[in-house]
Order: C-alpha cells, then sequence, then structure tokens
C-alpha cells in the first residue's frame, strides 16, 4: 500500500494525465525520504526533497521501489511520473506539493532556461523543494541542506558538502520577501532565471543559556538568576548536562521551541517571582517569526552578577508592572538605564512606544517581588545596644529592592530615644516585631495610597506603636499614646508636644477592621496583647483634714481607661463637702488601694462592665465604691445615697436625687449568693454586667 501523500500524489497524476492535453509539462518527480517505510506505506512521513525535470522525451517511470539509494545512505526516493504544470498555478505548484508536505514549511526553486525571462512552462529546467523547518537534512552521503522559510515569503538554502551541516558547500541561496514576487530578473523583485515559492513558517529554535549562582545541581535544574535566550531559524541548539564557568555565574544550556519556553520558565522559576522580556525585529510589529531574542531576571529585587562588569536588579508587581536595572558593574554600583513597564504596557502588549506599550519589545512575567523592611526601633535606653528589649515605637520602610538594609549592633544617638536598626523580609518582619514587644502590647499600621485598597503596591509607610498607654516621644517635637483592646479595637493619639500635653492628630481603629486585618481609610493594622486599665479614683471626703490624701472616704467614683494620664493630687478640690482627692491605681492595685484607705470601715464595691461581654476583664468599665455604714452620704448637691453590707456579703445600695438622702431612688441589692458567685448574669448568682465585692 502506498503512503497517503504519495498515493494521493500518483491518483492526481493519473487523472492530469487523462484531462491536461494542451499547455502541459511532463515532469519526472522524485520524491527522498529517510525511511523505507514513509515510502511503502507502513507510516507516513514528509519528504526531506523533491526535485522535478521535464519529462521531454516522455522517458519517465513510476516506481515506489524506494531503494536505499546511495547504499547505507537511509535515502529513499520514489519516482513519480506526471503531465503537470510547474508554473505558479500550475498544479505541481499548487495541489502536488501541500499535498507531499502536509503543514511543514517547504521551499521550492524553479529554475529557468537563461535569459527565457521564465516566459512559459516548456522553460523551466528543473524545480528543487526543501523542507524549511530549519533542521538539518541529508541529501547524499557527502550532501546535505538547512532550509529556512518566514511567513513574508523569504527564505534561505544552505548547502553542506557533508551529511552533517557542518561544511558549507557555495554560497547562501537567500530570497527576500520583495524578491518572492518572482520578477525573474535580478532585483529587488526577483532572481535571474528563477522563481521561488513555498508554504509554512519555519519554527524557531531557542539555545537558552541559564545563569546560575552555584554550581551544585550542574547547570541542569534549580533557580537561575538569568536567561538568556537566542532565537534561530535552524536547529543547532546543543544542551549542556554540566557547569560552565569556574566561578558565578555558571551557566548550562537548554534547548527550547517559541511554544514550550514560557512553560519552562515557569518550571525553572517555580514560585520566584520573574520578568520575560521579548525583543523583536524593529518595524515587524512583534510577528511570531520576528522574534529576535529573550532575557528572562530574576525579579526578586537582588543584586544579580551576569559577568564581570555587569549586573542588574529586576521587581515585579502582582500587577504585571516591572522594573529591571542594569548596572555596568558585577556589584550594582553603577547604573544604567533603567528598565520600566507599566501595568497597563505589560497587559497589553501592543508593540508600540505609548501607554499600551512598548516599541518591539513584548512582557511577560509571574509571581510579585517581596519587599524588603528596614525598620528603625526606638529605646528609651542604650543599655541593651538597641538589639533587644522592647522598643517605644518602630517605623519601617518597605521597598522592592534589597539595597541599603544592615541590621546595627549598637545605638545611634547620644540621649534617649536611641535607635536601631532590623532587616526583615515580607514573610518576617510581623513576626520580627512581635517578638520585638513580646508580652507588651503593640499596634502596627500600615498606611496606603488613597482610593488603592490596600494594594501592596500602594503601601507607603508602616508604624508600629508601643501600646501601654503611657507617653513617648514620636519625634524631636512630638509625641503619642497608644492602647489596644481585648476585641483588637485600638486608638492612637498624637501631641504637638513631648510631654502628651497638646493633642495633635488620632487614629482609631474599629475592632472589625483591627481583628480582620482590613482595609480601613487606606490603612491595615495588626497588632498583640492588650493595653492594660490605668484607674483614676476620685475620693469623697467629708472634711478638709487629711488634704483629701488619706483617711476614710465616704465615696469613690473610679474612671477606667487605656491612657495613663491620670495626676494624683496633694491637696482637696472644691470649697465644701464633699471634698475631692485624686489617686492613680492599676487594676491589680486598687482593692489594696482602697483597703488601705477604708481601713475597718465596711465598704463596698460595684464593678461595671460593657454590655453583653460576660463581665471580661477587658471591658471594664467602671467601678463605684460605697462607705457601708448606713449613713446618708452626699455626692453632690444632687445625689447622695445610703449602702449596707452584712457579714454574708450580701449589701444594698440605696441613692437618693437629692444630697439630703431625701428623694429615694432605685434601690441596688445584691444577695449574698450573687456576691460569691458574681456570675455576671440576671439570676440568683449574679448581676447582669455587674460585679460587686464585700470588703
Amino acid at each position: 500500500m502506498k503512503p497517503l501523500r504519495l498515493r494521493g500524489f500518483f491518483v492526481a497524476a493519473f487523472f492530469l494525465a487523462a484531462t491536461e492535453t494542451t499547455h502541459a509539462l511532463d515532469l519526472s518527480t522524485t520524491v527522498v525520504y529517510t525511511s523505507s517505510s514513509f515510502c511503502t506505506g507502513s507510516t507516513s512521513g514528509t519528504p526531506v526533497l523533491v526535485t522535478a525535470v521535464p519529462d521531454l522525451s516522455s522517458l519517465c517511470s513510476p516506481s515506489i521501489a524506494c531503494t536505499e539509494t546511495p547504499a547505507s545512505s537511509s535515502l529513499f526516493p520514489a519516482t513519480v511520473c506526471s503531465t503537470t504544470d510547474g508554473t505558479a498555478t500550475g498544479t505541481f505548484i499548487q495541489t502536488k506539493l501541500p499535498s507531499l508536505f502536509g503543514s511543514n514549511p517547504y521551499v521550492a526553486i524553479e529554475t529557468y532556461t537563461a535569459s527565457s525571462a521564465c516566459a512559459t512552462a516548456t522553460d523551466i529546467t528543473d524545480i528543487k523543494v526543501y523542507l524549511a523547518d530549519g533542521k538539518c537534512h541529508k541529501t547524499d552521503t557527502a550532501a546535505s541542506y538547512r532550509a529556512t522559510r518566514k511567513a513574508d515569503g523569504s527564505a534561505t538554502v544552505q548547502s553542506y558538502s557533508d551529511a552533517s551541516c557542518t561544511t558549507t558547500s557555495g554560497s547562501l541561496f537567500s530570497v527576500t520577501a520583495g524578491q518572492s514576487a518572482n520578477s525573474c530578473a535580478t532585483g529587488s523583485s526577483g532572481i535571474a532565471d528563477q522563481k521561488v515559492y513555498g508554504s509554512g513558517t519555519t519554527p524557531l529554535y531557542l539555545t537558552t543559556t541559564s545563569n546560575y549562582d552555584s554550581a551544585d545541581q550542574n547547570c541542569v535544574s534549580g533557580v537561575p538568576s538569568l536567561v538568556s535566550i537566542a532565537v534561530a531559524n535552524v536547529d543547532t541548539c546543543t544542551a549542556t548536562s554540566t557547569c560552565t564557568g569556574s566561578s558565578a555565574p555558571y551557566t548550562g544550556t537548554k534547548c527550547n521551541s517559541v511554544s514550550s519556553y514560557r512553560t519552562d520558565m515557569t518550571s525553572a522559576f517555580g514560585v520566584n517571582p520573574y520578568v520575560i522580556v521579548e525583543t523583536y525585529n524593529a518595524g515587524k510589529s512583534c510577528a511570531a517569526d520576528e522574534l529576535a531574542s529573550v532575557l528572562v531576571y530574576l525579579a526578586d529585587g537582588k543584586c544579580h552578577k551576569t559577568s564581570g562588569s555587569s549586573s542588574y536588579r529586576a521587581t515585579r508587581k502582582t500587577d504585571g508592572s516591572a522594573t529591571v536595572q542594569p548596572y555596568s558593574d558585577g556589584t550594582c554600583s553603577t547604573a544604567g538605564t533603567l528598565f520600566t513597564v507599566t501595568a497597563t504596557q505589560a497587559t497589553s502588549n501592543a508593540c508600540a512606544s505609548g501607554a499600551n506599550g512598548i516599541l518591539d519589545t513584548k512582557v511577560y512575567g509571574d509571581n510579585a517581588t517581596p519587599l524588603y523592611y528596614t525598620s528603625t526601633l526606638s529605646y528609651d535606653t542604650s543599655t541593651l545596644s538597641c538589639v533587644s528589649g522592647v522598643p517605644l515605637l518602630v517605623t519601617t520602610t518597605a521597598a522592592y529592592v534589597d539595597t541599603s538594609c544592615t541590621t546595627t549592633s549598637s545605638c545611634t544617638g547620644s540621649s534617649a530615644p536611641y535607635t536601631g536598626t532590623k532587616c526583615s523580609s515580607e514573610s518576617t518582619y510581623r513576626s520580627d516585631i512581635t517578638a520585638a514587644f513580646g508580652s507588651s502590647p503593640f499596634v502596627i499600621v500600615e498606611q496606603y495610597s488613597s482610593g488603592q485598597s490596600c494594594v501592596q503596591s500602594a503601601l507607603t509607610s508602616i508604624t508600629s506603636y508601643l501600646a501601654d498607654g503611657k507617653c513617648y516621644k514620636l519625634s524631636g517635637s512630638t509625641s503619642y499614646r497608644a492602647a489596644r483592646k481585648a476585641d483588637s479595637s485600638a486608638f492612637i493619639q498624637t501631641y504637638s508636644d513631648l510631654t502628651c500635653t497638646n493633642l495633635g492628630s488620632s487614629i482609631s481603629i474599629s475592632a472589625a477592621a483591627g481583628a480582620s486585618n482590613t482595609c480601613d481609610s487606606d490603612r491595615k493594622a495588626y497588632g498583640g496583647n492588650t493595653t492594660p486599665f490605668f484607674l483614676t479614683s476620685t475620693m469623697n471626703y467629708d472634711t478638709l483634714a487629711n488634704s483629701c490624701s488619706s483617711g476614710a472616704p465616704s465615696f469613690v467614683s473610679i474612671t477606667v481607661g487605656n491612657f495613663d494620664n491620670c495626676a494624683a493630687t496633694s491637696s482637696c478640690s472644691g470649697s465644701s463637702a464633699p471634698y475631692t482627692g485624686t489617686k492613680c491605681s492599676s487594676v491589680s492595685s486598687y482593692k489594696n488601694d482602697l483597703a488601705t484607705a477604708f481601713g475597718v470601715n465596711s465598704y463596698v464595691i460595684v464593678e461595671k462592665y460593657s454590655a453583653g461581654q460576660s463581665c471580661a476583664a477587658g471591658y471594664l468599665s467602671e467601678i463605684l465604691v460605697y462607705l457601708a455604714d448606713g449613713k446618708c452620704h452626699k455626692i453632690s448637691g444632687s445625689s447622695s445615697y445610703r449602702a449596707t453590707r452584712k457579714t454574708d456579703g450580701s449589701a444594698t445600695v440605696q441613692p437618693y436625687s437629692d444630697g439630703t438622702c431625701s428623694t429615694v431612688g432605685t434601690l441596688f441589692t445584691v444577695t449574698a449568693t450573687q456576691a460569691t458567685s458574681n456570675s455576671c448574669a440576671a439570676n440568683a448568682n449574679g448581676i447582669l454586667d455587674t460585679k460587686g465585692f464585700r470588703c
């Protein structure tokens, strides 16, 4: 059985012999294959050479014997006889060659009688048709060729005087796109006494040279620091299995095709960011077959040496925008011209100079350059060399290039705040900040450019505050207090002086934003631990005897805050009873302070909590303390109370809406069980959102 392509050739030739009786030219066609099975029909294959000559004497004898010729050459010719026309519109060009070569590219060169002006088919002296796939094809034991063809009709055929395309034989046959107009005269539109036809486009062959910082994996695998891809129409690439070079960068070579190389780059770089820059021949609108070269950069922002006199840094953002900064030395010191591509240019790849593209260039890539963080940590003492201890403030700058950060081992500055520097990566900086603050409460505020939904590329600054509620210097003329609650809400108040006196701007972070780290008002907030409560106790006294600093108070009202701004007094306020004085306490110490103040006198403590929080420690809102001697105690001109407490812990507080215990309000009662259990629920074991203590 004849193979499909050759069998079709024979059938068509039979019908043409029967129908074409005028203006015909008999051709004797030799079709050469590299396998006998391609001729005999067991498998289908593409010929490596087709030659046709006029059969003026009708001596052609068709044959599919496919005898290896020359012997041991692996070349198997078949002979086809047909009455057909070899001109541009003839069946040989229009039907036979497409049938033989299928989708493979080929170049047909027709030679005519000298000075005949290629006028008629009878002027044809021979036709040679080459498989234009850019590979080496043997045509004899001492002959071979490589042929190429572009989409514009330009083509080349290089002959060799050996079977392995090593020693060139004769000059390169080359036809330009303009010459494919086939004028048959020497010039821009033709070649003397020849016409050239063809179909398809030679695939591009890529020779990929990959740079590596280490020779550990023989330069065959691992993440390359640079990939330089040479593009050719001929398949001359030879892959390597060992490194080239005695020092970094070491190089290895791989062979790729245009259709597969991007997938190969994805595999090579993995999760690492990279930028592909494709350069095309000028003025060709980035047509696929006009690809001239490809460079692929490791876009991790670090300095990568490409030779003793060149290096680069490359970055890529999630939106596709990228930069490549070349240097004319091996250490990224002397900068060259920065290559920049915007997100729109990278997405559109219009191939023209403008907002949508870069002239004769296309840019691709994947993954994003990690941010590199430089943190300046402020301390109120230089005791630990500004390397450890709890910082008062941390200001962090982020960049896509790993250039200038150096971790310090000693303090900067001659007075507080002293500073030290720490370098972090995008993956570690939050854990580094957490470690720095330890068990102390802190708030991290990331600020982004307005209206950018807090995308990474819009990050402008990061500030980490010690959120213990105390006053800390922010700069040479400003200060701040910061607090963080158990629900992740936070508040930062700045001041226009160094003593937290004159209010400046403030930042309020909701519980939802603080807990979910979502973008809110162009910022994200994180943090850890909870600011301790600071208690300001206003003590009522019936006399001025002890300057309102000691003695049993008649009433104590305690406000709860996250800022340490309480100022204790040493004298009384007020011109008549009740006189007041102020003391400062903490949640952990206030009960001991009250025990000292009341001495042997009986008193009742009522703690109030935010609604619905089950009296969790972080939600304490107010504390009231009553002298439980059963007497009338004036709180103000319009309020007073009587309080009692029994040995079992039960107690009552009767408020009045005047200063003389005359107009009764709602009685507050706590049973012994409620006082003991303090369940914080409205039942026999507690009072809703309230705790009562017997003292």
